[in-house]
């Protein structure tokens, strides 16, 4: 016998009683490791929750906001969206912001290199 590992001699009557204590330990533990794949998987939540949340808490609020775009040699932030398009989705349409540009709309503002 291995010292520190505790064993139990249980006797049953008959095979279906040995059976049945088998599987009612077997269901147990495995519900115990479903319960530990649940925690492990809300660990791993928390953590990327938490990461996450620090990550924002770094960031300014100003360059959280702000959305900037290259048009041509020079670097422009959208102040606001026109035309039914939100600052994310102008940013994404370059002939639009090309038009804006040549229009000199006041949308877009032609930020200084630094």
């Amino acid at each position: 016998m291995m010292s520190g590992l505790n064993t139990y001699k249980m006797k049953f009557e008959t095979l279906e009683a040995a059976q049945a204590a088998y599987n009612q330990l077997k269901t147990s533990f495995d519900n115990q490791a479903v319960s530990l794949q649940n925690a492990l998987n809300e660990k791993e939540i928390a953590e990327t929750t938490a990461l996450e949340a620090i990550q924002k808490a770094n960031t300014s609020p100003e360059e959280s906001k702000k959305t900037t775009v290259k048009i041509g040699t020079d670097k422009y932030e959208i102040v606001f969206g026109v035309d039914g398009l939100t600052k994310e989705e102008l940013a994404k349409d370059s002939k639009k912001l090309a038009t804006m540009v040549k229009k000199g709309s006041a949308a877009l503002i032609k930020m200084e290199d630094k």
